[in-house]
């Protein structure tokens, strides 16, 4: 009877240590900041390859099960480049980058000029060497039309 006892509770241990090998992963936890060591909320992190993914809080903290095999994660933001990182241990401290090429972009707005990161709000972009071609004379409203989404609107 003791023998029966100690093969079914060896078989049970052996089918448990079998089943957390397949199904191996690890959890990696980890922060997210800009450039001047302030928390990024918000950002997607990937397993790079899969689609395996969360945001992190509003501290930039995130936490991610990594499945067995794959061992880099793709941080992605608004404003900032798209950064890969190796997974070396259970934690991981990422600084995104800037993206410069977008932020410092000017755009001309019917009331002045703003920096294109400081814009909220809907943008149309309207190509100037088309706006040149129309005709003159023919109305503000109708130089416009066609070139941007509600540009021909008329408020009542």
């Amino acid at each position: 009877m003791m023998k029966k006892l100690i093969s079914k509770f060896f078989i049970a241990t052996l089918l448990l240590l079998f089943t957390n090998v397949l199904s191996a992963q690890k959890t990696v936890t980890g922060k997210i900041t800009d450039p001047t060591n302030q928390p990024v909320a918000g950002a997607t992190v990937t397993v790079t390859g899969t689609s395996v993914a969360t945001q992190t809080d509003a501290s930039g903290n995130f936490s991610i099960a990594v499945p067995q095999g794959r061992n880099s994660l793709t941080v992605s933001y608004v404003g900032f480049d798209n950064q890969t990182v190796a997974i070396s241990g259970s934690s991981v401290s990422i600084a995104l980058k800037t993206a410069i090429s977008s932020l410092s972009e000017v755009v001309v707005t019917g009331y002045g000029t703003q920096r294109k990161k400081d814009v909220t709000g809907s943008v149309a972009v309207v190509d100037v060497t088309s706006l040149r071609q129309q005709p003159v004379g023919t109305g503000a409203w109708n130089s416009r039309a066609s070139m941007s989404a509600g540009a021909g609107t008329r408020w009542r």
